[in-house]
């Protein structure tokens, strides 16, 4: 059963929603779409655990990992606005503590495009506190990157947070998550967090089923490590360089946490400031977000971000190979997933926004004027993990 609401000629998208819920594919979820400044599709339903007697409603709020990425964006590009940072200047300009051991010249930029060589920790972290934020920064400062700062591109999966949530408090006094309630979330009264007070965690959906979501099967690795490059197509062969040099290990499984496949609905995780992984929201927050910057970044006299942010944010600086990820040819702007094959991000050239590791994806797309949004809490394995949203957003490209 779903509710809510879908305008009469976008019903299509409406009926594949039910289908996802009722056939129980999905545990629960909800979607919505801005089109033009007008909410078209604002949809929910499911439950909100494992169990299933929990319904989803249209407060309940989930963990939407990676999306997070794309929401602290213009909190650092007000940093820009406001001339208090250079995106070229050196992190260690604001950050003393973290220009050593080889990462004396990382830029900010180098934060915003995965180019800073740090992602992951070299020291696995056993049993961390996330609420513990200064833990993993002390880490951070005093490792040595695995690539040269600048010059390859690999996806900081944990640590984008990390390092751009530190820059971004050593500048303004204020954690970035804090900073992101007072000036976007409550100003356009958007239901997403980094970082839940407790009157917040009877809303919060579970988590369901993070076991081996990501990464080809023991078996596919096997078997492909066993065929000579000379007769693997190049997407194979990047696939088998991903195999020898670890970088998605080192990316992803950098903390004992991810032995507990549960930590991610701990108290101390929602409770926690991590802004690359750890937002809680809705799908209504997260179209008006995108809806909001497809539109020119006003609304109502306020602003997310100026047209010249979003202009410089939405601009490729840069395009892979991605060592953590298969080496694959993952673009990016300044923050912003943007979009190519390999991406779950619209259907144009002209679509940015992020997805996570959970199977939530957000965007915007300048030249349709869009904002979308899709949240499940049933982690699906494989080549399954975007299968929802993709659906919805052919549907949705077919019908605009």
């Amino acid at each position: 059963m779903i509710e809510g609401y879908c305008h009469p000629d976008f019903k299509e998208l409406e009926n594949h929603f039910r289908s996802l819920i009722d056939s129980g594919y999905e545990t629960g979820a909800s979607f919505a779409v801005e089109k033009d400044g007008e909410m078209i599709v604002d949809l929910w339903g499911g439950f909100k655990d494992k169990e299933k007697t929990i319904p989803w409603d249209k407060d309940t709020i989930c963990n939407v990992f990676s999306v997070t990425k794309g929401i602290i964006v213009p909190c650092m590009m007000h940093l820009v606005e406001q001339g208090k940072i250079s995106l070229d200047d050196k992190v260690s300009k604001y950050w003393p503590e973290y220009g050593t051991n080889g990462k004396e010249n990382t830029l900010i930029k180098h934060f915003l495009t995965h180019r800073a060589g740090m992602f992951g920790f070299r020291e696995r972290l056993e049993n961390p506190r996330w609420q513990d934020w200064s833990s993993f920064i002390k880490a951070l400062e005093i490792q040595e990157p695995f690539h040269e700062p600048g010059t390859s591109q690999g996806y900081h999966a944990l640590t984008y947070g990390f390092l751009n949530g530190e820059l971004f408090r050593r500048v303004t006094g204020q954690t970035i998550g804090s900073y992101f309630k007072e000036h976007i979330a409550d100003p356009f009264d958007l239901n997403f967090k980094i970082g839940l007070d407790e009157e917040d965690l009877p809303n919060c959906a579970d988590t369901i089923s993070i076991s081996d979501a990501m990464g080809p099967s023991k078996g596919f690795q096997i078997f492909i490590s066993l065929i000579p490059e000379l007769f693997l197509p190049q997407p194979l062969k990047n696939i088998k360089r991903w195999f020898r040099k670890g970088d998605f290990k080192v990316a992803f499984d950098s903390t004992a946490a991810n032995d507990d496949q549960n930590y991610m609905n701990s108290t101390d995780w929602r409770m926690a400031e991590i802004p690359a992984g750890n937002g809680h929201g809705n799908s209504n927050a997260l179209a008006k977000f995108y809806g909001i910057l497809s539109n020119g970044g006003s609304r109502d006299g306020k602003t997310i971000m100026s047209r010249e942010s979003i202009n410089q944010a939405l601009t490729p600086h840069t395009s892979g190979p991605d060592t953590v990820l298969f080496f694959g040819d993952i673009k990016f702007g300044l923050g912003y997933l943007l979009n190519t094959q390999l991406s779950p991000i619209g259907r144009s050239e002209s679509a940015f926004g992020h997805a996570g590791i959970g199977g939530a994806c957000a965007y915007g797309d300048i030249d349709k004027k869009i904002g979308f949004s899709y949240i499940n809490n049933k982690i699906h394995k494989g080549l399954k993990l975007y299968q929802s949203s993709n659906e919805l957003s052919d549907i949705l490209y077919k019908l605009i």
